[in-house]
Formats: C-alpha cells, sequence, structure tokens
C-alpha cells in the first residue's frame, strides 16, 4: 500500500501498533532467548552433580572391588529420567559397572530421547584421597589431625543423558511467551484503534467537509464539534468557503455581465455586418437569419425563422446552372466544414440572381455532439463581374475590343499543338496597314484610334466565327484560320485585302485610302513554338510591303533567312549607331502633384531617336532593341547622359536646391547585367547631389521576370538614398503580392487604365483600388496618359499623388529645363 493512500486513522494505528510489535517481538525473543539458555544450563549441572555423587560414592567400591554395591549406585543414579545410562570405569578404562535404560525392560524412554541431537554425554573422575594423622597436633580438635596427603585417579563415571525434556521445557517456554505476546499485541491493537479513532474522526470529518467545498459546493459547512486546533481550522475552513462563496457570486454576477454584453456585442456584430448569416438546428430548421440574409434571400426574419434551409436558401452552380443541395446537409450529417469552390448563384424570393461564396460550418455544444449549422454567404456579384471585366480585358485590345498580342499568341499555341497532334489545317494572316501613319501624324490620335476601329468591324466581317482576329500593337494584325484549306486561306486573304482597299476613312474634310500588306503561314509540325510562327508571319508580311501595297505573300522557308538578315542588319546597324554618335536625344515631361505643393519640380526623362531629321520615339525602335538585346547598352548612354547634364548645370551655377527629381527609365535586360548595375553604382556614387533626387523606373513587367535581381539592384540603390517606381502597374492581371517585397516608393499606374477612367467605371474602380493599397503600404501614386480635365478632376477625387500627361505638360528637350 502506498503511503499517500492511508487515511488519517490508519496512519495513526500504524504509528501506534508498529512500535508496540517491534518492541514485544524483541521482548518475547529476549526472554525465550534467556529462558532457554537457563533450561540447558540446568540440565548440564543436574547431569555433572549426578556424575559427581556417582564418582564419590563408587571410590571405595571401586578400590574394593566390590561391584554389586556399585550395580546398586547406578541404579539409584538411573532413576533419574534425563539419565540414559550410566558407565564406571577404572583407571584402565574397562568397564567395570553399567547400566543402561535402553536395553533394560524395566526403563522407559521417551519417544527420540535417544537422538544424536538430544543425546550428550558427561564425564567425571573418580579420585582417592590418602590422608595422614599428625600425632603431635597441639590443637585437641581431631580433624585438625588429618591432612591430605595426595589424590589420584582411578577410573571413571560415564554418565549418557538425554536434553529431550529441556526441549519440551523450551517449547511450553515459547508457546506461554507467544501466548503473553499475542494477548499485548491485541490489547495493544484495541487501545491504538480507540486512539485512531479519537484522532482520526475529527479530520475525516474535515477532509469530507473540504471535499464537498472543493467540488463546488461553497455553501457546505463543517460542523465546528472540535476544539484546539481542529476546532481552530474547523472554522477558518467554514470562513473561507463563506469568502470564495461571496467571490464566486460576485464573479457570476461579472461573467453574466460580460456575456450578455459580448452577446449584445455579437448580435450587433451580426446585424451590422454585410456577409450574410443563418443559424439552424440540428434538423436543418432555420433559427437565425441577420439583415444582409434578408436582403439577399428576399424572406422577412418571420418567414424564414422556422422553416427548413432549402426553402429560403435555393442556389445553383453558376457555370453549370444545376441546383446546389443546401450547404448544410453534409455539414449537419458528417460535421465538415462545407466551402463551394465553384461560385454559385443565389435566387431571391423575388427572381432577382446574385453570385455568392458560401460556407457552412457545424454548430457543436460542450460534448462535441453537433446541434445545428451556420451558413455563411456574400454577395459577390459585383466583384464577379469586375473579375470577368479583368479577365476580358487582360484578353483583349482596349480601343478595338479584338484579341490583344497575349491572348492571340495562346490562341496561337494551340492551333499549333492542333496541328500537330491532329494535322489539323490552320492559318496565320499577319497584317499591317499602309496608311495608319498618314492618318495618324495629320489628323491626331483619335482620328488614328478612329480609323482602327472601323478597320477591325470590317476585318470581322470577312472572318468566320471560329476564326480568331486580334490587333497585336500599333497598325498590326493577326488572323488565325481554323480548320480552313490552304486555296480557300488565300481566296479570304484576297477579299480582305480587296475590302480595305476600296475601304475610305472619312475624318471631317478629309478621306483617305487604306491598304494593306499581308503575309500568311501555313501551321505545320516545323513550327517548334509560336515565336517561330509569328516570326515567319513578320516575315512574310515584310515581303509583302517590299512587293508593294496591299500585296499578299506567302511564307516559304527561305523567306525566314532572308528577312531575319535584312532586319537584324537594319536595327541593329541604326541603334548601334545612334549610341555611337549620340543620335539618342533626352526629353523631360513634368510630374504634376495633385493634393499638394512641391517643394522641387518632378520629372520623367524621356528617350527619343533623331535619324535623319525625323523623332522617333520608344515605341517605334523598342521590340527591336529588346529583341536583339541592345537596351543595356541603350540604358549605359541613358544613365552616362543624366549624369553629364546634372554635373554640367551644377557647372553653370544651379544650385543643388534647384535640381528637379528625376526618373530614369530602366528595362529588363539592365537589370540581369551585373557590369550594367556596377555602371549605375559608380555613377550614382560619383554624383554630387542628393541622391534622393533620383528616381529609377522599372516596368512590371521585367520586375516580376527578373524579380530577384531587380530586388538585390534596387535594395542596393535604396541604401545610397535612390528612390524606385514601379511603371506600367495594372496593364496585365497585377499582382499586389509581390509589391511587399520591391523597397519601391511610387506606383505609376498604366495610361490605358486612366485615359478611360471618365467614361469606363470598372477602370475607375481599379484606379481607386491601386491608389487604396499603395497608400496603405506608404507609396505614392502617379497616373499616366491624364488627357483631359475631367480625367484630373476624378484624379483629384480618389485622391491620386501625381498625374502626367499631354494635357498637363507636353516633353520637350531636357537642354532646355532650365532656359
Amino acid at each position: 500500500m502506498k503511503t499517500n493512500l492511508l487515511t488519517i486513522r490508519h496512519k495513526v494505528l500504524l504509528v501506534a501498533i508498529l512500535p508496540a510489535l517491534c518492541l514485544a517481538g524483541l521482548l518475547t525473543f529476549f526472554f525465550i532467548t534467556q529462558r532457554s539458555q537457563a533450561i540447558e544450563k540446568s540440565l548440564r549441572q543436574e547431569v555433572f552433580h549426578l556424575g559427581e555423587y556417582v564418582a564419590k560414592n563408587s571410590e571405595f567400591d571401586l578400590l574394593t572391588g566390590n561391584f554389586q554395591e556399585l550395580e546398586a549406585s547406578l541404579k539409584r543414579v538411573s532413576q533419574e529420567r534425563v539419565v540414559i545410562y550410566v558407565k564406571i570405569l577404572d583407571k584402565s578404562g574397562h568397564i567395570v559397572a553399567t547400566l543402561d535404560k535402553q536395553t533394560s525392560p524395566s526403563f522407559e524412554l521417551p519417544e527420540n530421547a535417544t537422538n544424536p541431537e538430544h543425546k550428550f554425554e558427561e564425564i567425571h573422575p573418580i579420585t582417592t584421597t590418602q590422608l595422614a594423622i599428625n600425632d603431635y597436633q597441639v590443637n585437641p580438635e581431631a580433624e585438625n589431625k588429618l591432612s591430605r596427603v595426595s589424590s589420584s585417579t582411578i577410573g571413571n563415571v560415564v554418565i549418557g543423558a538425554t536434553n529431550i525434556f529441556a526441549e519440551r521445557m523450551k517449547q511450553r517456554l515459547v508457546r506461554q511467551a507467544l501466548l503473553i505476546m499475542g494477548i499485548t499485541i491485541v490489547f495493544t491493537i484495541i487501545f491504538a484503534t480507540f486512539l485512531a479513532q479519537t484522532v482520526s474522526k475529527p479530520l475525516t470529518l474535515l477532509a469530507r467537509g473540504i471535499d464537498i467545498i472543493k467540488n463546488g459546493n461553497l455553501q457546505h459547512r463543517i460542523k465546528e464539534n472540535s476544539s484546539g486546533e481542529i476546532g481552530m481550522l474547523e472554522k477558518n475552513i467554514n470562513e473561507m468557503a463563506a469568502t470564495l462563496a461571496r467571490a464566486q457570486a460576485i464573479e457570476r454576477r461579472q461573467a453574466a455581465n460580460l456575456l450578455q454584453s459580448e452577446r449584445i456585442k455579437a448580435h450587433t456584430t451580426l446585424e451590422s455586418i454585410g456577409e450574410g448569416v443563418i443559424t439552424t438546428n440540428e434538423n436543418g430548421i432555420v433559427t437565425y437569419i441577420n439583415p444582409a440574409a434578408i436582403r439577399l434571400t428576399g424572406y422577412k426574419y418571420e418567414e424564414s425563422v422556422g422553416h427548413p434551409l432549402g426553402e429560403i436558401f435555393k442556389s445553383y452552380f453558376e457555370s453549370t446552372q444545376t441546383e446546389v443541395a443546401y450547404p448544410i446537409d453534409s455539414c449537419l450529417k458528417h460535421g465538415h466544414i462545407v466551402r463551394h469552390d465553384a461560385l454559385l448563384k443565389l435566387v431571391r424570393k423575388d427572381g432577382e440572381e446574385f453570385i455568392i461564396r458560401d460556407t457552412a460550418t457545424p454548430i457543436r455544444d460542450h460534448n462535441s455532439n453537433i446541434v445545428g449549422a451556420v451558413v455563411i454567404f456574400d454577395d459577390f456579384s459585383t466583384l464577379h463581374a469586375m473579375a470577368e471585366k479583368l479577365v476580358y480585358q487582360a484578353a483583349h485590345d482596349d480601343l478595338t475590343g479584338l484579341y490583344n498580342r497575349r491572348e492571340f499568341e495562346t490562341q496561337l499555341d494551340l492551333a499549333l499543338n492542333e496541328t500537330k497532334q491532329f494535322q489539323s489545317e490552320n492559318t496565320v494572316f499577319f497584317l499591317d496597314l499602309d496608311q495608319f501613319k498618314v492618318v495618324n501624324d495629320t489628323c491626331g490620335h483619335l482620328a488614328g484610334d478612329q480609323l482602327l476601329k472601323q478597320i477591325s468591324q470590317l476585318l470581322k466581317s470577312k472572318i468566320r466565327e471560329q476564326d480568331i482576329l486580334a490587333r497585336l500593337g500599333g497598325d498590326e494584325f493577326g488572323i488565325i484560320l481554323r480548320n480552313c484549306h490552304h486555296d480557300k486561306s488565300i481566296e479570304l486573304a484576297d477579299a480582305i485585302l480587296s475590302v480595305l482597299q476600296s475601304f475610305v476613312f472619312y475624318w471631317g474634310h478629309q478621306q483617305f485610302n487604306v491598304g494593306a500588306c499581308l503575309g500568311i503561314v501555313e501551321l505545320n509540325n516545323k513550327f517548334i513554338n509560336t515565336s517561330d510562327v509569328l516570326m515567319a508571319a513578320d516575315s512574310a508580311c515584310y515581303l509583302a510591303k517590299e512587293t508593294g501595297r496591299n500585296s499578299i505573300h506567302v511564307y516559304q522557308p527561305s523567306d525566314k533567312e532572308q528577312q531575319k538578315r535584312r532586319s537584324e542588319i537594319k536595327w541593329v546597324q541604326r541603334l548601334k549607331s545612334a549610341v555611337e554618335k549620340n543620335n539618342f536625344t533626352l526629353y523631360a515631361q513634368q510630374i504634376h502633384p495633385l493634393i499638394h505643393e512641391p517643394s522641387i519640380n518632378h520629372y520623367e526623362i524621356l528617350l527619343r531617336l533623331n535619324l535623319d531629321g525625323n523623332i522617333y520615339t520608344p515605341m517605334t525602335f523598342m521590340s527591336a532593341a529588346e529583341r536583339y538585346n541592345l537596351m543595356p547598352d541603350i540604358d549605359r548612354w541613358v544613365i552616362h547622359e543624366i549624369f553629364s547634364w546634372i554635373k554640367k548645370t551644377q557647372e553653370n551655377g544651379v544650385g543643388a536646391h534647384l535640381l528637379p527629381q528625376i526618373n530614369i527609365n530602366l528595362s529588363g535586360q539592365s537589370l540581369t547585367r551585373d557590369d550594367f548595375q556596377k555602371y549605375v553604382y559608380d555613377k550614382v556614387m560619383a554624383c554630387k547631389i542628393d541622391h534622393s533626387l533620383i528616381t529609377f523606373e522599372i516596368t512590371e513587367t521585367a520586375t516580376i521576370a527578373n524579380l530577384a535581381h531587380a530586388i538585390e539592384f534596387m535594395k542596393t540603390l535604396k541604401e545610397m538614398g535612390c528612390r524606385f517606381a514601379l511603371d506600367d502597374f495594372g496593364s496585365g492581371l497585377s499582382s499586389f503580392g509581390y509589391l511587399t517585397s520591391l523597397p519601391l516608393d511610387y506606383i505609376k499606374i498604366d495610361g490605358k487604365i486612366v485615359r478611360d477612367i471618365v467614361t469606363n467605371p470598372i477602370n475607375m474602380s481599379i484606379v481607386e483600388s491601386i491608389n487604396q493599397i499603395a497608400h496603405i503600404m506608404q507609396l505614392q501614386t502617379i497616373a499616366e496618359y491624364v488627357e483631359s480635365d475631367a480625367i484630373v478632376n476624378l484624379l483629384k477625387s480618389c485622391k491620386i499623388d501625381y498625374a502626367q500627361g499631354f494635357h498637363l505638360d507636353s516633353p520637350a528637350p531636357l537642354d532646355t529645363l532650365f532656359d
């Protein structure tokens, strides 16, 4: 038994009984041992005295040879019960007289008396003494006249004895001692039990009372019957229970008040949130519905509570229009949280439909039993429409509504795979308008935009429903003819050129004849990817242009190498020459603040190419420069010229406080070049101005494509004080996720979104969203392509920080900035 499992009573009994038992055992053992030794000693002395007696009585008879008298002496000794045999030996060791009870029928020995362990011998010598008489003794007493002269051994008495009687006495002694000890132990136990009962009873009652109080019954009180320390303990425990009862009552009141407060908060929250919330019992019967759910389902509170959820929550899969079992079925049956990955369409009582997202969660009691469920759903219609709009915009050209280059390349990849796997006859057209630049330069961008829209409608009218038509950029269009035989594709190409040739574009009082050149590529297994197809189509279109206006050229493998060589020589030589001969020119366009007055002016540095007296924007040569990896050289030229201009401006007496903040554009190709990064670091370090005046612009596409290099480059320059702007943000399906890892200062919202915010509420919402998130991230926003006062006012209303566009400022040569 473990000590910690013993009660107080048991412990008192152990304390009282164990010492008594140990002491009684020791005393009994000591008593038995002492008495046993005394019995043994008495037996030995008795046998010794018998031997001494026989020896004295046998001296004379042994000397005189009176053996009969010796036998008589032996008979007298044998009467003793401990004696087994007696022998008298002469001095030579011969037996002269003997008596053995073992052989004599007149004697009866006890059982086992002669066993070796119960038998022992006592040998006593028989001695004779010679006396001398002193006749001359003065003393008249006769005995004093005798004196011992000498003594000698004349024989021995051998007595064989048994200790069986002594052993029996010892056994009786042990029984008596154990009986006395047993009686003592019984009385000790009785006394100890009484003592334990007396001591433990009040403690036991006290412990039971404490256990009752511990289990939560703070109203229980212990009877105060004891005195002394136990009585004091009983009183203190009762007072403690009373104190705890009062504290518990206070806590319960506080908990009740807090619970009521939380219930009010929870109810207010449920009544206020925009998500619909419906709770049911375990049978799917509605027990609560909040105002948002009432608005979305169309059923009033009293029409909902007490009815099955399926009666008021009717939904369909948005993609398949199949009805959805109301979401708590599986939730209540299996205890799972149910979420539909697909969007659902909720049909309101009046028939109006909403796109929703929903979640059903089981409600469990404290024993984890399912007692109901809660369904949470929200109106996703607006966001869904915006998402569909964004998806549409990501795949379509903003101006014409046709597919854009990205989607065209996706569809082209599908067509190429179909050709390779199923030998489908698919054909690609690459079309380039002839007079677009004339219209654009003569009548302006609005006229050019209108021309592109009308051409798009003409082209759509000439192709089949399964064909793909896209605006690839500028005045270039692409067409994919699916499952179209070669002869039929040639006929369709002729029809397209014919309708374009006969088309007349009117703008005001002016009219223009618009033609086109068209390159044709028949897809086959030899094309590795879409890039090969586009290069072939571009090559065919280029050769068609060289043939003349309104021409068609069908791509042949030999055309590719010829056009490639011509194009490379033409662009590479022009751009390299421009870098070497400084044919590039730097322009500056002001970035205007919208919500605060700046302390300094802010400009973006723009690049122009000056060839043969004509000024070309980067739109003209940028694609060729990127294709043949010339952008690092061009960017290096730009960096050199800007920092030379800063140094020259300072040498001309313009103070550092008058220098504007300048934005410098960098390409994605340059970000991956370690030598270019070092070149920029060295130029910045050598520049004796406040480095915060220098802002580097990196496009969203280039940053994502070279994210690791971009982050490393940006962090190093940020440590030097420079700033960074993310250019053209929002041009694709932008993600805010990577923004947190970039050390940015500005976000430039893509102009394609900004220029339509007056007429396109979706674009306006996108601009507002980008601005709100940028401000949360402590970033400033710059809107591009600002072309009217209406756009400016809208940008101000949503607190865009800066605006940039031709309506506010036209680009001017950088050298004229301080003229």
